[in-house]
């Protein structure tokens, strides 16, 4: 098995609590870290003395903590795999890049666990807060779901009352361990830059064009190829994920991407402006996502669909639904719908209805309910 995900998504902590299950239950654990100092500079006679303990002790769980910080775990375990098959590995890494390495490690018996920030009901429960699904707990809710909304959702953030002082040491580690140690960047300043760019733009589509007219409005000169790679290194550390528009990959090349952020408290520290649709939208993209679902977004002859879940929904995301906006909102919702077979949703700050269009019926649900709910299932 490997876990992935951001940084500070409590990865280790379920490495620890995992650890703990199988002592208890009589297995034999040995849990290395690689990002521990203590282990640096890697000493082979260590990596021999636990492949020994190993294979003494019969069926093994080998726990590899930071397996990016030893760059020859793949050969070491393979060959420990081979020699002795009871030796069962649990691989955590922060980076997206190590994957098709554990795959072909591990073909054909491997699990990936993709971790993300809480999801709104952990992060209900993380508050020790025990929902009995009654009228008068909606007050409550729509306070939890604004904080959710605007700090995020980071474990440890969350138990905290002055949130900003930690989220900004995670940015930190992000920027400068996860970004500028792991990939070598000289341009520190361009990144950071580059970083504090995406994050006021998320929910909103991307364009490289746009990215260097800013950066060169502050003086930053920035090539295609170094914003292209950049978009690349915050893929892979599972900080920004990038969405394409749906159609054949020539098409969808045409239009730019979409930005979302894994965890909406880190724009608070590039930005105080808010921009409440987009920072909605974001939150119900990472939604989907967390339930490993397949998201374009769609561009019809009507307008634009914010989120097309392949195969399942099309979904529009408004803060607020008025006679102005519902024309623009509903008209490629619905046409989007009708050429993808797919059903309709529009999610909204507090609104809920059921609007009939053009012989559909699309669900009108409030962003904190379609949180809560295991499935989105349209009446």
């Amino acid at each position: 098995m490997d876990v992935v995900g951001v940084r500070r998504a409590w990865k280790t902590y379920l490495l620890y609590y995992w650890a703990k299950r199988l002592m208890d239950e009589g297995e034999n654990v040995i849990y290395l870290n690689f990002e521990d100092r203590r282990l640096h500079p890697l000493d082979w006679d260590l990596i021999e003395e636990v492949e020994r303990q190993a294979l003494l002790k019969g069926r093994t769980y080998l726990m590899l903590d930071e397996v990016q910080e030893f760059p020859e775990w793949g050969r070491w375990a393979r060959s420990l795999y081979d020699r002795r098959r009871e030796v069962k590995l649990i691989v955590r890494s922060t980076s997206r890049i190590l994957q098709p390495e554990i795959s072909s490690l591990l073909t054909g018996r491997h699990v990936t666990l993709k971790l993300f920030p809480l999801n709104f009901l952990e992060f209900i429960t993380s508050k020790d807060i025990h929902l009995k699904g009654l009228p008068e707990e909606e007050s409550l809710l729509m306070n939890l779901f604004d904080e959710y909304l605007r700090w995020g959702a980071f474990p440890e953030v969350t138990l905290l009352e002055e949130k900003g002082l930690l989220l900004r040491s995670y940015y930190e580690d992000i920027l400068y361990r996860d970004l500028v140690g792991r990939f070598g960047i000289r341009e520190v300043q361009t990144m950071e830059s580059f970083l504090k760019y995406l994050l006021t733009k998320v929910g909103r589509p991307f364009s490289i064009r746009r990215a260097k007219n800013f950066l060169a409005s502050y003086g930053i000169s920035a090539g295609t190829r170094t914003i292209f790679r950049s978009t690349g290194m915050l893929e892979e550390i599972f900080l920004f994920f990038f969405v394409q528009a749906y159609g054949k990959v020539k098409d969808a090349l045409r239009h730019p991407r979409k930005a979302y952020t894994v965890d909406l408290g880190l724009k608070r520290l590039a930005t105080t402006k808010e921009d409440r649709g987009a920072e909605l939208e974001n939150l119900i993209f990472l939604h989907f996502k967390r339930n490993g679902e397949e998201i374009r977004y769609w561009k019809g002859d009507k307008g634009e669909v914010d989120l097309l879940i392949m195969g399942k929904y099309t979904v529009q995301v408004a803060w607020e639904l008025t006679s102005d906006n519902e024309r623009r909102e509903l008209a490629p919702l619905v046409e989007c719908a009708k050429r993808d077979r797919v059903k309709p949703l529009l999610v909204t700050y507090e609104q809920e209805d059921v609007i009939e269009r053009e012989g559909m019926k699309i669900r009108v649900i409030p962003a904190y309910k379609l949180l809560l709910e295991s499935r989105v299932m349209i009446s």
